[in-house]
């Protein structure tokens, strides 16, 4: 990332030598689960890779505020260190992140630098990210817009005193409520203390337990607090994700921001649907993400359907279970999983969403276009399901439909190397070999490795009757995927042809 940051800087600075003002902003992710620094941290760091991944990053920043200095930038740049949250690394039982709300995760570093300030500075005041727009603002002389949920924090290095009262931070880990239905847990930040609102709610007094050791709450201390969050932060509010547009959808599930179909609509929760209570459910549920990451199906599947027995309403991970099976190459298991899933909660969208495009790689067209079909109302905007569709329509001999499905899903994801390669193969076979092998050459574009699409090219080269030409494509996609069936049997087939029986032997 700082690689492209700093090629960025210099195509900048090649382009124009003016003083115009320019905005950077690099998302360093390598502090992040599953933890495995380069080689030369990892040596030095043995026993904490998570350090050794922090010390990667500490470096990488030296070589971009080097670059900065040598190119007489660093004096006028204003500079924003922050972290989205931090790694519980055990703390309250939690490994990772995302099951709480405590200081382990919540409490991130936030440097800022300004140009001309004389002087380090350290606010000890509670601050939140929200702050950190309208500071900017003030910084750079800029006008606060109105509406803003953060506050200008200049105040509180320049004239702290002046500054008696903090206002409340809202707190959420959100996450575990709207993708499994358990407990939410909001909280605040207010007059020196965090309350945690949960089935079992937590207050700690952060002036003398800033670790959280000891929960305070009990029904006469936490009223207050209990009653303020609930005026900044109805639960209301949080009943649905707003309607957003493909490709903010796209980027959010790339991120690994979007796991779930729709939220719950509980609003009413027991002691054993808190998130502490749930914490081995959690953090077996991540093991077996652990698992998956590392190729261990089957030991993921059996920790999967251990949830499962416990949490039977989580859809999650029965569309994690159903994925693992799929990956594993267990179809029918898959399509088992989801059926029971379905059976839990009728009228999910992802569940619906899966089980239709499981049918259909099982080869059930007919069953999987009918899902498809109705789910469609529902997910008009879900390229996946049109692209899907588009193949059941293929395999069905509606060639006119299964075009404009796959057109459908370019218009939602133009960037999907596999929906290009589908069209391609729609057009082979209504042997409009011109149109395909174009549709061939835009998914190579997207992706060089994709061995469907160089086979692809290879078999309208064929059809053309440039069978060396053919042969030609054929073996950039067996070097693209060695393992590819197609690609092995079309290149061996036409070795054979040609009288090239030894060198065709091994692909066939």
């Amino acid at each position: 990332m700082i690689d492209a940051a700093i090629q960025w800087l210099n195509q900048r600075q090649h382009r124009s030598r003016s003083s115009s003002p320019w905005f950077l902003w690099i998302h360093l992710f390598d502090p992040h689960q599953p933890y495995n620094p380069p080689p030369p941290y990892r040596k030095r760091f043995p026993n904490s890779p998570y350090n050794g991944e922090i010390a990667f990053v500490d470096d990488q920043l030296h070589r971009l505020f080097q670059w900065l200095k040598q190119h007489h930038d660093w004096e006028n740049t204003v500079i924003v260190f922050v972290g989205d949250h931090g790694e519980s690394l055990g703390e309250h039982g939690e490994s990772t992140h995302g099951l709480f709300a405590y200081n382990a995760t919540l409490h991130v570093p936030f440097i800022l630098r300004i140009p001309g300030l004389k002087g380090p500075q350290r606010v000890h005041r509670p601050v939140a990210l929200s702050d950190i727009f309208p500071t900017l603002c003030a910084v750079l002389h800029l006008p606060i817009p109105g509406g803003l949920d953060g506050r200008n924090l200049k105040p509180l290095w320049e004239n702290p005193d002046k500054v008696p009262t903090d206002p409340p931070i809202l707190i959420e880990a959100l996450a575990a409520y709207l993708n499994r239905g358990w407990a939410p847990l909001i909280g605040l930040i207010w007059r020196g203390h965090k309350y945690i609102d949960t089935p079992i709610p937590e207050l700690y007094d952060l002036r003398t337990d800033f670790n959280e050791t000891h929960n305070l709450a009990d029904r006469r201390l936490i009223k207050g607090y209990r009653l303020k969050l609930h005026q900044l932060f109805p639960l209301d509010t949080i009943s649905g994700p707003m309607n957003e547009s493909p490709e903010t959808l796209e980027a959010l599930r790339s991120l690994g921001y979007i796991t779930g179909g729709a939220p719950p609509v509980r609003r009413h929760f027991a002691r054993e649907d808190d998130p502490k209570v749930l914490l081995p459910v959690h953090e077996k549920f991540m093991k077996a993400l652990q698992l998956y990451g590392s190729g261990d199906y089957n030991g993921a599947i059996e920790l999967m359907k251990e949830i499962i027995t416990r949490r039977k309403k989580m859809i999650l991970a029965y569309l994690y279970l159903a994925q693992f099976y799929r990956d594993s190459g267990r179809l029918r298991e898959s399509l088992l999983t989801l059926q029971a899933a379905l059976r839990v909660d009728p009228h999910h969208l992802e569940v619906l969403a899966k089980l239709g495009i499981t049918h259909i790689e099982m080869g059930l067209f007919q069953k999987g276009k009918e899902i498809l079909e109705f789910l469609v109302k529902s997910r008009p905007d879900d390229p996946d399901v049109w692209n899907y569709l588009g193949i059941a329509y293929w395999r069905l001999n509606q060639p006119a439909k299964s075009e404009r499905a796959f057109q459908r899903a370019l218009e939602l994801d133009p960037d999907d190397p596999m929906i290009f390669n589908n069209l391609g193969n729609l057009y082979f076979s209504t042997k409009k070999f011109n149109r395909a092998e174009s549709m061939f050459h835009k998914a190579l574009e997207l992706d060089p490795t994709l061995a469907a699409a160089y086979n692809g090219i290879g078999a309208c080269k064929l059809a053309e009757g440039k069978t060396m030409e053919a042969i030609r494509w054929f073996r950039k996609a067996v070097k693209a995927d060695p393992n590819y069936t197609h690609a092995l049997f079309n290149l061996g087939t036409e070795l054979y042809k040609q009288g090239h029986k030894k060198e065709a032997l091994p692909y066939l």
